[in-house]
């Protein structure tokens, strides 16, 4: 156990939260409640409207600006009310303040030019991440459901962080090599992704050794900000040697960048190198001159990647009279999404064994099954223990590591059991 770390008074901040929150019930206001006093008794200064029951003299309007105005943090809980509210598609008359609220802070970050370290997205329940609204969906979410969750919030309020950057050391001077008598050592005449990268199946908790599809990777595809140390290492050069993915101007990667779903959508097209004719439109939200037409239309034909119905929220209608669903093209790819599209374009046969593994993804989840499959597969790590981090944004690295796992070896392997049987 962790040594316990005392606070100097002088150390000590007591930093000002706001919670902006929709009154979806009364058991939510309850459970909002019991979390603004849990953070005032943690020395948290956490404020809420109960605290106002006579309401406040200058009026809502001007309180809950101010409370914005002088938070450090404002908590912003999301369910779909509060979305709804949020994105000022609520019912006339209905659900003000926490439209009001939203409209705050929507102006905040617009005024910040997207920037934002202050408003923070928290969930209740895994199904909520899909409530997020759109202008905090980019930064970091804190899942209340798990007692881990509370605490990464609470050391991200206090500024306790768990892990301290260390102080910089000296450079290690090394000696040069004499690159012809390593080659010939090694056997090696080009570097490529026939080298070793490490996979581990749950369900058996070895770690096996794969090897991709060889191909020569070229020297743009050696990004600065991966090393052979990283998971995603060698995921990453094979997928840009076959122009699957591409990095930044500036020599970078960023593996730890959100991915879009049409983003996504063109890396599993490529991969699979799936040509021809993409079609006529079949997302209403995807037509021919959306940048990942193409690739989209070509996984819908092959029953690979799903829409969303039209009308399931008021900013996706319904256009007579063919009433198309919708992609969300431009939306982050959420984990559990990522294993779906996976499984799917792997053709991999269902495999719960041991499961549900993760509290977030119980029996009930409609992505159990894509999820366990992947995890009992090695195509896919959890955030945490036992957590796997559902409607959590997956970051490039991840997407090219089960990408690779689950499709680039995937194929392989099977050519080489259907060459073993016709032999």
């Amino acid at each position: 156990m962790p040594a316990r770390v005392e606070m100097s008074q002088s150390e000590v901040e007591h930093p000002r939260v706001f919670i902006s929150y929709s009154h979806d019930s009364k058991v939510h206001m309850d459970r909002v409640l019991k979390l603004s006093d849990k953070l005032r008794k943690e020395g948290v200064d956490c404020f809420i409207d109960r605290y106002e029951e006579a309401g406040p003299p200058e009026g809502w309007p001007r309180w809950m600006a101010a409370q914005i105005k002088r938070a450090k943090f404002v908590l912003v809980i999301c369910t779909a009310d509060y979305e709804r509210r949020f994105l000022g598609e609520e019912t006339s008359g209905k659900g003000l303040g926490a439209t009001w609220e939203g409209a705050v802070i929507t102006q905040d970050i617009y005024d910040a030019q997207g920037n934002n370290s202050k408003f923070i997205p928290l969930l209740f329940a895994p199904e909520d991440a899909n409530t997020i609204p759109g202008v905090l969906k980019s930064v970091t979410r804190y899942m209340l459901y798990s007692e881990e969750g509370y605490e990464k919030l609470y050391r991200r309020l206090t500024n306790q962080p768990q892990v301290q950057i260390p102080a910089l050391g000296q450079l290690r001077p090394m000696p040069l090599l004499k690159h012809q008598e390593d080659f010939e050592s090694t056997g090696l005449s080009d570097r490529s992704s026939e080298e070793q990268a490490s996979s581990t199946n749950s369900s058996t908790n070895q770690t096996t050794v794969i090897r991709a599809v060889g191909t020569v990777i070229p020297s743009h595809c050696n990004y600065s900000d991966i090393s052979p140390t990283d998971d995603y290492y060698y995921a990453v050069q094979h997928l840009c040697a076959i122009g699957a993915v591409t990095g930044y101007a500036d020599g970078t990667f960023r593996p730890e960048s959100n991915m879009t779903r049409g983003q996504f959508a063109k890396i599993i097209s490529n991969t699979l190198e799936f040509t021809g004719d993409s079609g006529g439109q079949i997302f209403e939200d995807v037509p021919p001159s959306n940048t990942f037409f193409e690739w989209i239309n070509r996984l819908a034909e092959r029953n690979i990647v799903r829409g969303y119905a039209c009308g399931t929220i008021p900013s996706e209608p319904c256009v007579p009279s063919s009433n198309k669903p919708y992609f969300r093209p431009f939306d982050d790819l959420a984990r559990e999404q990522l294993c779906e599209i996976i499984i799917r374009a792997g053709v991999w046969p269902t495999n719960s064994t041991g499961g549900p593994h993760f509290r977030d993804v119980p029996l009930s989840n409609p992505f159990f099954q894509y999820v366990e499959t992947a995890y009992n597969n090695g195509i896919i790590s959890p955030l945490e223990d036992s957590i796997f981090g559902f409607g959590s944004p997956a970051t490039r690295g991840q997407v090219c590591s089960a990408v690779y796992k689950g499709i680039v070896i995937n194929e392989k392997n099977k050519n080489a059991q259907s060459k073993s049987t016709r032999r």
